[in-house]
């Protein structure tokens, strides 16, 4: 085989989810696998809104943490009475950063620096056994080639689907990730973490600072706009960041098989409040720039934080008159400037997380204009504020280019003759 055809072969089998194995073998990790993944509780025993878990610092889970994307799948494995080591959840990576403040916070041990974060989580009733005599035992799935389940037992970090064709070089997928991970499901049974409950009834048990007895949405958008009117409210000092880099593709994704994180209530958002949601993810942006957040500069390119830095944001006064108020923002909504360049934001909003965002014919005209100085910064979770907790942040610069380069992330477009 040619190798320029091997090579394309490797990088297009490489891209999309990868899936991970943490195993739970002693005791601590027994118990914290029970609390922040299970539970969804800490050391102790107050509630967390969703599931997390933690490494050490250390060259092999640092290489890992690195490694791992937004949207991978990661298996947990423990042994079942039997002694067979088993899959017994399945979670969808949704943030990741590093807060020794985090690892302090819920396990009472700041060594636990390198966070990573699970919405979404998949108890398996059959729990599925990772053993090299599959055939003999019942949870098994025969659809699933005997080289990969072999693989996955050896390979306990990262489950390659790939056909070996050398030690080094990969051949055609034997099977795709998601595949596989819905074989799991549909053949071993289990339930979703919360029962599938939305996020109306998941903040409404979860969260002590910001009860209410209405389950809409609507008076939950509402609500947190009220604590950010509030003069004494802060926002949280730690910030949940993540950079969408380039090489970070979904090209083996289908659209119609992406998956909606969000949890959505019966009722959508009057057209009033997704405005007011827009800006309220506008200004808690513009608070951590004000604050000069280093790590959202460095992801930014702005390293030197002692120049003379201003940062612009057209709808400063929206709180003023927001039944009235009128979107200033024309292709972006905040602008850096710096002493050697502007850096213009175009900042969109979910009170959980759609898993898409749109781009207006004003803000594609820009990023053609400012290109590399343009960034899409996504702000997922902004109900989080409401309980003292960092919403998530994905940044990502001149997106246009990668989504050309990438078409499986466009659903579609309206082209005007």
């Amino acid at each position: 085989m040619d190798k320029k055809i091997e090579h394309l072969i490797n990088v297009i089998n490489l891209s999309g989810e990868k899936i991970w194995y943490l195993p739970v073998r002693n005791k601590d990790s027994h118990k914290n696998y029970r609390d922040t993944i299970l539970n969804r509780v800490k050391f102790d025993g107050s509630p967390l809104n969703v599931s997390y878990w933690a490494f050490r610092l250390g060259k092999l889970n640092e290489k890992n943490f690195t490694a791992m994307s937004i949207d991978d799948y990661v298996c947990f494995i423990t042994r079942d009475n039997e002694g067979y080591e088993v899959v017994d959840s399945i979670g969808v990576l949704s943030a990741k950063y590093i807060d020794p403040k985090v690892g302090e916070r819920n396990w009472n041990d700041s060594e636990f620096s390198l966070i990573v974060e699970f919405e979404n989580v998949f108890v398996l009733e059959n729990k599925l056994r990772l053993t090299y005599k599959r055939k003999k035992l019942n949870n098994i799935l025969p659809s699933v080639p005997d080289e990969i389940f072999h693989n996955g037992y050896e390979m306990f970090r990262h489950w390659n689907l790939n056909e070996r064709l050398s030690r080094t070089k990969l051949g055609s997928k034997l099977i795709e990730e998601e595949t596989l991970i819905e074989a799991i499901k549909n053949n071993c049974g289990g339930h979703y973490l919360g029962n599938n409950q939305n996020v109306v009834s998941v903040i409404k048990e979860e969260s002590s600072s910001f009860e209410t007895k209405t389950s809409d949405l609507e008076t939950l958008v509402q609500e947190l706009f009220k604590n950010l009117r509030n003069i004494d409210f802060k926002i949280p000092a730690e910030v949940s960041l993540f950079a969408r880099e380039k090489n970070e593709t979904d090209s083996s994704k289908v659209i119609s098989k992406k998956i909606n994180r969000s949890n959505t209530s019966s009722s959508p958002l009057s057209k009033q409040n997704q405005k007011l949601l827009g800006l309220m993810g506008e200004e808690y942006i513009y608070k951590l720039l004000c604050d000069r957040k280093e790590e959202l500069f460095s992801k930014l390119g702005v390293s030197n934080l002692n120049q003379d830095i201003y940062i612009e944001w057209d709808n400063i006064e929206y709180k003023d008159n927001v039944d009235d108020f009128l979107d200033s923002s024309l292709g972006h909504d905040i602008r850096i400037i710096t002493n050697d360049r502007t850096i213009r934001l175009e900042v969109k909003t979910s009170f959980t997380d759609a898993g898409f965002y749109s781009i207006t014919r004003n803000e594609l005209k820009e990023m053609a204009i400012y290109t590399q100085d343009y960034f899409v910064v996504k702000v997922n979770h902004l109900y989080k504020l409401a309980n003292g907790e960092a919403p998530t942040v994905i940044l990502e610069n001149f997106p246009i280019a990668n989504v050309i380069e990438n078409l499986n992330r466009v659903k579609s477009m309206e082209v005007y003759l």
